[in-house]
């Protein structure tokens, strides 16, 4: 049997859904194998790190050091992330003081990027003497360029990674594991892995914390604010800028709906967390996860399980069933990630819904009593086939929305899309010359940065400096938070004047 000490890579600080769950899975399949947890996050500092990492490693003597890198990019395209802001500030803002200031903020972002991935790579390649592991959706993204970062014999995993890491700890590694989604180095040459079978969620229990608190005592201060829980894996559609599908695969897999339930009311009745964030990539996504999310709602509602949750919802598919459960299971947060407010676009981009259903399914859980609570409206603009014509309809459908839930509950969130590897937007920008063929999405400056995010002409300036506009006149964080509201008023004033300057 190999030990194992999970490290989660820092981070900011969260719960370690991935390492608890890979822990669980191991533990409920081989209880004599010794496991632990870590957070890097939990310590200041690079050295201080480094030293608290090898620390730990010689305390718990490990067989395997498993590495869990969640987060590596340098921005993230919406309103919330300061480097876009500075960003379109370089290209768009026509006071030089401000490209100045702006232009520094740049040079410093695209430096801390850069020592950033190098100070993670280096916790892992720091590790010599034992096998190593590296996965996690970072990695999963970005597999075939940092493998060969990495020293030489580290194994990454792709994807969900049960499986991989009980047959690692049951002495299986390398060519061995190439019936798993795994890839790994030797010498110049690649080795990459197959998955077979996808892991059998559906017969995996509740998460047995108390065992999770015997590798990972300090569990208990990770459970405030709201706690992920997954219901489901896997994505059927195919949205052109989505990589969920690449990391989880396209196939639905369910947990068992009173296995989510036992776990949610586990996390309740031992450590009195009364929020959840539903991790699916959607939690209502095909029709046919509705029958399995009114089983989970219903077994909320009947177990009495007094929560509020949130997360990513399709609503194009809800009935008034559905609708009643989400209400009265304590939804108090749902994204609606429509992306544009045109059918033309979301057509092109290959999201699978209906405008008017999503409408239709908004009256309905209003009519339910959803009432007050907020709706987050995700929008990307400057779409590829974006025209002003889409741009008013955006508007417009946010306007039948507010007109639903009330002014002020509908809060537009704005984005801009990011180009992700394994896509088809990473496809179509190579295609039309957007981005070079052969690129490298690790290796950012301020030329690449301005491409990776993707608002090409004609709308660039146009979009650009409404962005800019609003959030200068926003005096307070909150006024900031609420931006996209003035976003798309004043996008629509500008429209009506039939001009892109």
């Amino acid at each position: 049997m190999q030990s194992i000490l999970y490290v989660w890579l820092p981070n900011e600080k969260i719960y370690p859904g991935g390492p608890v769950y890979l822990a669980d899975y191991v533990h409920k399949k081989a209880p004599e194998v010794e496991q632990h947890i870590i957070d890097l996050s939990r310590i200041e500092g690079k050295k201080d790190r480094m030293q608290y990492l090898h620390r730990k490693i010689d305390e718990l003597n490990p067989d395997v050091v498993a590495f869990s890198w969640r987060n590596i990019q340098i921005f993230s395209p919406n309103q919330g992330d300061r480097a876009l802001e500075m960003s379109f500030k370089f290209y768009y803002d026509p006071n030089p003081l401000e490209k100045i200031k702006a232009g520094i903020f740049g040079v410093k972002s695209v430096l801390k990027y850069s020592t950033r991935t190098k100070e993670l790579i280096g916790y892992i390649n720091s590790v010599s003497d034992r096998k190593v592991v590296v996965g996690g959706s970072a990695f999963a993204l970005f597999a075939d360029r940092l493998i060969k970062r990495l020293n030489e014999g580290v194994l990454g995993v792709v994807g969900e990674g049960e499986e991989v890491m009980l047959k690692i700890a049951l002495g299986k590694w390398g060519a061995d594991l190439l019936d798993e989604r795994v890839v790994f180095r030797r010498g110049d040459e690649l080795y990459t892995g197959v998955q077979g079978e996808f892991v059998d969620i559906a017969s995996i229990g509740s998460v047995d914390f108390e065992y999770i608190e015997t590798v990972f005592p300090v569990l208990k201060e990770y459970l405030d604010g709201y706690i992920g829980v997954k219901t489901k894996r896997g994505c059927p559609f195919s949205c052109m800028f989505c990589s969920y599908p690449f990391i989880e695969g396209r196939m639905l897999r369910f947990r068992k709906p009173e296995t989510v339930v036992d776990e949610i009311a586990a996390l309740q009745d031992n450590y009195g967390v009364d929020k959840i964030w539903f991790t699916d990539s959607q939690f209502i996504s095909a029709p046919k996860t509705v029958p399995h999310c009114n089983a989970v709602l219903e077994g909320i509602i009947k177990r009495g399980i007094d929560i509020e949750w949130g997360g990513y919802v399709r609503v194009d598919k809800i009935d008034e069933r559905l609708a009643r459960n989400l209400v009265d299971s304590g939804i108090m947060h749902f994204e609606l990630s429509i992306t544009s407010g045109s059918q033309r676009l979301v057509d092109e981009m290959k999201m699978g819904y209906k405008l008017e259903k999503v409408i239709e399914a908004c009256k309905l859980i209003k009519k339910m009593g959803y009432d007050g609570q907020e709706v987050i409206l995700n929008y990307s603009f400057n779409v590829p086939h974006e025209t002003t014509e889409t741009l008013r309809e955006s508007v417009d459908t946010y306007n039948r929305v507010k007109d639903i839930f009330g002014d002020g509950n509908v809060l537009p969130y704005i984005f801009f899309l990011g180009i992700q590897p394994h896509t088809g937007l990473e496809k179509y920008a190579i295609e039309t010359g957007h981005i070079r063929p052969g690129y490298d999405p690790l290796a950012i400056n301020p030329r690449t940065a301005k491409k990776m995010i993707y608002n090409p002409p004609p709308f660039n300036k146009f979009l650009a400096r409404i962005y800019l506009d609003v959030l200068n006149e926003a005096k307070t964080q909150e006024e900031r938070n609420r931006s996209g509201i003035r976003f798309l008023e004043e996008m629509e004033k500008r429209l009506e004047k039939d001009t892109l300057t």
